[in-house]
C-alpha cells in the first residue's frame, strides 16, 4: 500500500474523533475509539469488519503496510500532535482505530454499556 492510499486528516474528522470521548457521542454514532497499539492490531487481525477507520502516524503506517493491505477501510495519516489532541490517554500511541459497536444479544448490551 503506498502513501497515496492514505487520507490526510481534516479538522472535521479530528473534531469527530475527539467527540467520541463523550458517552453520548459514542452512542449517537455507534462508534468508539480503540487507543492502544496492541488492541488496534488485534482488532485489525481478528475483527476487521468492526473497524470504521484507522488513524495513525506515517511511521506506524510504514511499519504495518502488509497488514493494512488486507483491510478495506479508510486509513488516515496523522501527525503525532493530532493524535495527542484527540486521545484521552496521557501518553497516546501512534495508532487509533474507530470501531462500530458489535452486535450482541440483548442480555449482553448492558455489559457493553458498562464499558462505554
Amino acid at each position: 500500500m503506498n502513501k497515496s492510499n492514505y487520507i490526510d486528516i481534516d479538522n472535521k474528522t479530528l473534531t469527530w474523533l475527539k467527540s467520541l470521548k463523550d458517552k453520548k457521542e459514542k452512542q449517537r454514532y455507534q462508534n468508539f475509539v480503540v487507543e492502544a497499539n496492541k488492541l488496534s492490531l488485534e482488532l485489525m487481525t481478528k475483527h476487521p469488519n468492526l473497524i470504521h477507520g484507522i488513524y495513525a502516524t506515517s511511521a506506524w503506517l510504514d511499519n504495518h503496510q502488509l497488514l493494512l493491505k488486507s483491510i478495506n477501510k479508510p486509513i488516515y495519516c496523522l501527525k503525532q500532535k493530532d493524535i495527542n489532541r484527540v486521545s484521552a490517554l496521557k501518553d497516546p500511541p501512534a495508532v487509533l482505530c474507530t470501531a462500530y459497536f458489535p452486535n450482541f444479544e440483548e442480555k449482553h448490551q448492558r455489559m457493553v454499556q458498562f464499558f462505554i
